[in-house]
């Protein structure tokens, strides 16, 4: 009889530390931050998520955009996000910081007129069929193509990056993609 409730005591504990932990551990982090890349019928986007904060940066051709704007609602309902601000960006060359990486963001035009192995980019992201010559000579970790490219310009990534596949993710294919 002690000795069947002592494994009882000791089980009884270990089911609560595990339980307790495994709370813990799935609480949402507050200073967690994330970069979320995706898109919502060929509009692109971009989210900063830092807590329950986000800034959303759209790549879209109508002033006023509904669907970009449903999609982040949508977002943020299922993920607790309170605050919330969106940005539009127009065509051209995005560059910024985040979690100490290089970010490029790629919106439309032609890239050729630009030296991308100098702008240091850790990730390249490319939105609205970003026109890029030697692509697979630019020295970056991730190359990151948006539903808002279409067939001819996702297979010609697909053609340059054969050597390298794992180098280039694709959304429409893989889904958004995030990086914590």
């Amino acid at each position: 009889l002690h000795k069947n409730y002592v494994s009882f005591v000791a089980s009884f504990l270990i089911m609560i530390f595990m339980l307790g932990s495994s709370i813990i551990f799935s609480l949402p982090g507050k200073d967690k931050e994330q970069l979320l890349v995706f898109h919502f019928n060929k509009e692109s986007e971009i989210g900063l998520v830092n807590g329950r904060a986000a800034n959303y940066f759209t790549a879209s051709v109508l002033p006023d955009n509904n669907r970009s704007k449903q999609t982040i609602s949508n977002f943020n309902t299922s993920s607790s996000i309170t605050k919330t601000k969106e940005t539009q960006l127009a065509e051209g060359l995005y560059q910024f910081k985040f979690v100490d990486k290089n970010w490029c963001w790629a919106i439309g035009g032609d890239l050729s007129k630009y030296e991308l192995n100098k702008l240091n980019c850790d990730y390249l992201i490319i939105s609205k069929d970003t026109r890029i010559k030697k692509i697979e000579d630019i020295s970056t970790l991730k190359i990151i193509a948006d539903g808002s490219n279409n067939y001819k310009t996702l297979n010609y990534l697909k053609k340059k990056m054969e050597t390298t596949p794992q180098k280039l993710w694709i959304t429409k294919e893989k889904g958004a993609f995030i990086y914590e």
